[in-house]
């Protein structure tokens, strides 16, 4: 394994590593996404809380009360603990796997996934 003091000594900033990391985990996830077809499905995504709120919250009651769906939530806030990056690593491979398979994103405010993994055609995204 890579000592991150190493990377430092060279001239390799910890932080770039981390986002490159996070971004490999992305990509992984879309390669292995794109191997499905699209689904018919809303995503939900927001890197800000925990759990979908405020606007989100009331786009997800509206599709699920016109019956429109299925509609996946993605939520999460990435931690600087080293549990907390792991965790954040996970969901960015979940991230690219479900933004490969949705035809309609709909994302509150930046959300690095989103910029991590390439855009498939027949998908539309909502900022």
């Amino acid at each position: 394994m890579i000592r991150l003091a190493w990377l430092v000594r060279y001239g390799v900033a910890v932080k770039t590593v981390l986002v490159l990391v996070r971004l490999a985990a992305v990509r992984l996830g879309f390669l292995l996404g794109r191997l499905r077809p699209i689904d018919a499905g809303v995503l939900l995504a927001t890197a800000h809380a925990s759990r979908v709120a405020g606007n989100l919250e009331a786009i997800r009651a509206e599709l699920v009360g016109r019956g429109i769906g299925p509609v996946r939530t993605i939520a999460y806030v990435p931690s600087r603990t080293p549990a907390g990056r792991l965790r954040a690593l996970v969901a960015s491979a979940i991230a690219g796997y479900r933004l490969a398979r949705a035809r309609l994103v709909v994302v509150d405010d930046y959300f690095f996934p989103l910029y991590a993994a390439p855009r498939r055609g027949a998908a539309t995204v909502v900022q």
